[in-house]
């Protein structure tokens, strides 16, 4: 039985997964074969195209989650540059807090719900960039991939951070998230203004 544990551990690492997604995956699969949910392995043949409509209606859910979180909570926003197979490729990941209810078993298993807070990391997009990363370019990443998401999330960044190490791409990150400050500025005056006239 050790051995089928141990190649199956050496495929997963083989597919360049954190510790922390293989983790996820066996503690997933050891939850489903308890309760013996395992059989669709007979059924289905895990086919790419498959895959790939099931992953874009999945796909479709989770945005509308995430957009759900990012309204009604604040988040920091992680913006990352890299270079794969020669093409420029920027990331959005954005992080805050989630409270979820767990239960937990007491005295005559009898269950208990209790609210537990969590971190979120969520990979919000990504995109190909044309041949620049200023600060200009990485803004309208953000429009597009962020901020079209509605006023709600646009008004509930709080700040955010650079996960690039290249010194060039960190200044640009760097200026883009003084301009998004600034936006932010701007926009909190306007609607103090708007308050004031209204109240006049």
């Amino acid at each position: 039985m050790e051995i089928y544990y141990l190649e199956f551990l050496a495929f997963l690492l083989k597919q360049s997964l954190s510790l922390e997604q293989i983790q996820e995956i066996g503690r997933i699969l050891r939850n489903m074969t308890k309760r013996n949910k395992i059989h669709f392995f007979s059924f289905f043949s895990f086919d790419g195209e498959e895959i790939a409509k099931i992953s874009t209606a999945f796909g479709k859910c989770l945005l509308s989650d995430i957009t759900d979180d990012l309204s009604s909570g604040r988040y920091s926003l992680s913006i990352d540059n890299s270079t794969v197979a020669k093409e420029s490729i920027g990331g959005l990941k954005v992080r805050y807090l989630k409270d979820y209810e767990d239960f937990v078993t007491g005295v005559n298993d009898l269950k208990t719900a209790i609210i537990k807070t969590k971190i979120e990391n969520k990979i919000l997009g990504i995109k190909y960039l044309q041949g620049s990363s200023d600060a200009e370019t990485q803004l309208q990443i953000v429009n597009e991939k962020l901020f079209n998401l509605g006023e709600n999330v646009k008004k509930n960044l709080i700040g955010g951070t650079p996960s690039s190490v290249n010194e060039d791409q960190t200044e640009s990150i760097t200026d883009l998230l003084a301009c998004l400050k600034k936006l932010k500025l701007n926009n909190s005056s306007k609607i103090k203004d708007e308050t004031k006239k209204q109240l006049k």
